[in-house]
């Protein structure tokens, strides 16, 4: 994740289910998190794969990637044609992936 601190937006977007990075498929909701004040800006419910409804909330926030546990392929590539990064990582406690990065 130290790719983070050289992107020019520092706004990150996080699926999150059971209280752990999840997949967008079993996300409860998106944490949005801002990397310069390590604060969380907002929590907004999961659009799942809603690929559309997901790039406007990600345009929204300005976000410069997203990390998820899993996204179907398609997905991935959309929104990174959109300008936004996509990072796959295992399934972890979302205070222990803050605390990480």
């Amino acid at each position: 994740m130290e790719a983070c601190s050289m992107v020019s937006n520092n706004v990150i977007v996080i699926s999150v289910g059971n209280g752990q990075v999840s997949s967008l498929a079993s996300s409860e909701k998106l944490l949005v998190y801002d990397m310069d004040s390590r604060k969380i800006i907002a929590e907004i419910p999961s659009p799942g794969i809603d690929v559309n409804l997901l790039e406007e909330l990600l345009e929204e926030y300005d976000a410069s990637i997203l990390v998820s546990a899993g996204i179907p392929e398609e997905s991935a590539l959309a929104i990174e044609e959109g300008g936004v990064k996509v990072h796959i990582v295992k399934p972890v406690r979302i205070e222990e992936f803050l605390e990480g990065i």
